[in-house]
């Protein structure tokens, strides 16, 4: 009984230590807003959301995303690293492609709005108390991020997406949590309709 009590723990220990590993970018320099350029900013989110309404078509959607990389460069902001996460999560869904960029962008945005969240992290609080940081504003990032997040793991076998299951659940239960209001559940909820192409 024991000796199969050790070759259960030894495989296992073994399977896991297969798994894929993703570094998260916590660490990178945080974003910062300049003054100048927000015209030109606020003229690319709003031809990146023209083009967005039209992504049914795959080159627009991607052109979308190109216009709106360049308004988060110059003036950076909730409302475009949400759209970049979503946006990039449905392109990879929709080619069989790489999920990285939405995971990306989803982690530039909680840097950007949610320091206390990333500051969790750098002082070694564990993964779910450095969520309980994360304020209201970063719900729509938090919930693209597990997308992204169960998408990605999930394209890299079971073992991988054993590692990070409970990070994604942890993320999108803290999603879920500060997004209590019925209005933006019916967003997600329409939004996931929109985008099932």
């Amino acid at each position: 009984m024991l000796k199969s009590a050790f070759l259960v723990l030894f495989v296992t220990c073994l399977l896991s230590s297969c798994a894929t590993t993703r570094f998260p970018k916590w660490d990178a320099a945080r974003v910062h807003v300049e003054p100048a350029g927000l015209d030109e900013a606020a003229q690319l989110e709003k031809e990146g959301d023209r083009l967005y309404s039209e992504r049914k078509s795959l080159p627009k959607l991607l052109e979308s995303t190109m216009k709106w990389e360049l308004a988060v460069r110059i003036a950076p902001s909730v409302s475009l690293f949400s759209k970049l996460s979503r946006a990039h999560y449905l392109y990879a869904q929709r080619t069989a492609g790489n999920f990285e960029k939405g995971l990306s962008f989803a982690e530039e945005g909680l840097k950007f709005v949610a320091p206390e969240f990333i500051d969790g992290l750098a002082q070694g609080l564990s993964y779910e108390k450095a969520l309980r940081k994360a304020p209201s504003s970063s719900g729509h990032l938090l919930y693209w991020y597990a997308m992204s997040l169960e998408k990605w793991s999930q394209a890299r076998g079971v073992l991988t997406t054993a590692r990070y299951k409970e990070a994604v659940r942890s993320t999108m239960s803290r999603a879920l949590e500060i997004e209590n209001d019925v209005e933006v559940y019916a967003q997600i909820s329409d939004t996931m309709k929109d985008d099932r192409l």
